[in-house]
């Protein structure tokens, strides 16, 4: 990603995934690495033109605050790629499991567009949406 755009930033709420990519990032780089929870305001006033969820929303019992999150955050006609697992049941490693339905719902409810499935494989999907203003 930060070869196709301005500038990434990278947030996770766990200090050893953060420390392993600060240690692979080179000295001058556009990505910003951050140590927070992304279900709160870590943005503060920035405005972005994309959010990634990368196989992280299963780890919330809730995913609607991340995504509220993400949408306060966008600009006007900012993507948001959102890349899970196709799973019902919970695992060690997929705690809080969002089917497809479920996450295109909540996508609505918070407000996104033109939502669709991009890639549908046997044990992932990926679901791109879109901050559309209404006119």
């Amino acid at each position: 990603m930060a070869t196709l755009v301005s500038r990434v930033i990278a947030i996770d709420n766990n200090r050893s995934d953060i420390s392993f990519l600060r240690a692979q990032l080179p000295q001058k780089t556009n990505i910003i690495v951050s140590e927070k929870d992304f279900t709160k305001d870590v943005l503060s006033q920035d405005f972005v033109d994309g959010v990634l969820f990368g196989f992280s929303l299963h780890y919330q019992p809730n995913s609607i605050p991340a995504l509220r999150n993400a949408f306060n955050h966008l600009k006007p006609n900012g993507s948001i790629i959102i890349f899970e697992y196709t799973r019902d049941k919970p695992l060690p490693w997929v705690p809080f499991p969002i089917p497809e339905i479920k996450l295109t719902e909540s996508l609505k409810k918070i407000g996104f567009r033109e939502i669709e499935t991009i890639i549908q494989k046997r044990r992932f999907y990926v679901i791109h949406g879109k901050k559309v203003m209404k006119k």
